[in-house]
């Protein structure tokens, strides 16, 4: 049992800093439920590419860029996050029915410590890509409003962990 407990705290310590990145979410006026970006909640670009054309004063070849870019984003992260539903899955599983196996459990926290590593790569190189597209009032005004989604999401953040 000691090495289940060892696997666990590890599991929780990797993949909690990650989780609360992973988990960001950064459209105008939306809840931060899931990191989309600038997509909806179901992560559809489209909605995105609309909001920011909207708040950042986009241009046509801009939007084309982007849209293309949030579509390759979806793409590759669409599996990631699917890998990781089942996983997570499979270790509740293996809970519930009172069948736990240590070395499976361990693959499959590494697997799911793996895929948000992936997803926090693919999101910061395409936030870094999306940012060069933009025009220096733009990038203004889209880390404006990133750096006040970040620090409410800090406050909220806190008040639900002080519970």
């Amino acid at each position: 049992m000691t090495k289940l407990k060892t696997v666990l705290v590890l599991l929780m310590a990797c993949t909690l800093p990650l989780s609360a990145y992973a988990g960001e979410k950064h459209s105008w006026g939306e809840n931060q439920h899931h990191e989309k970006d600038w997509s909806d909640h179901h992560g559809k670009s489209a909605n995105g590419i609309e909001k920011m054309q909207k708040h950042l004063n986009l241009s046509d070849m801009q939007s084309k860029k982007l849209e293309a870019m949030f579509e390759e984003k979806d793409k590759q992260i669409k599996p990631l996050r699917k890998q990781m539903h089942e996983d997570k899955k499979a270790i509740k599983e293996m809970i519930h029915n009172g069948k736990m196996n240590d070395s499976e459990l361990e693959i499959l926290a590494r697997k799911i410590g793996d895929a948000k590593t992936k997803l926090i790569i693919i999101r910061s190189k395409h936030r870094a890509d999306m940012l060069n597209i933009l025009t220096a009032e733009q990038k203004t005004k889209y880390q404006k409003y990133w750096s006040k989604k970040s620090s409410h999401r800090k406050s909220i953040d806190k008040s639900a962990h002080s519970h």
